[in-house]
């Protein structure tokens, strides 16, 4: 499997077209603002690109990214895991990060570890 370009993810996601430095430091705060990242990876499901998916959750900065946007790829790749081959080691390291920012990451991670 090739690694996804983080720098080119813009044409893969987000309707909304930004760029990766903005999806880094991307700061959701509210369900509307998490509705474009939700609703391209459910696009994405619907056309059966379960690879595409998967090479997104494997390249992910996850420690340059914003705890919401990791837990929603957490949350909203959660009923496909078992297709995705990066699923549990994604889920694992935003724990990982959590954890390592002082978070509850138990709490904020119920039902996907």
């Amino acid at each position: 499997m090739s690694k996804y370009c983080w720098n080119n993810a813009h044409i893969v996601m987000y309707k909304q077209r930004l760029y990766a430095e903005e999806r880094v430091n991307y700061s959701p705060k509210t369900a509307e603002d998490i509705y474009p990242v939700m609703s391209d990876i459910i696009d994405l499901f619907r056309e059966k690109k379960y690879s595409e998916v998967d090479t997104i959750l494997a390249s992910v900065p996850v420690y340059k990214c914003n705890p919401m946007l990791l837990l929603t790829y957490a949350r909203v790749t959660y009923s496909a895991r078992s297709k995705l081959k990066y699923w549990v080691s994604y889920t694992s390291e935003v724990g990982r990060y959590l954890k390592s920012r002082g978070e509850d990451y138990k709490r904020l991670m119920r039902g996907l570890i």
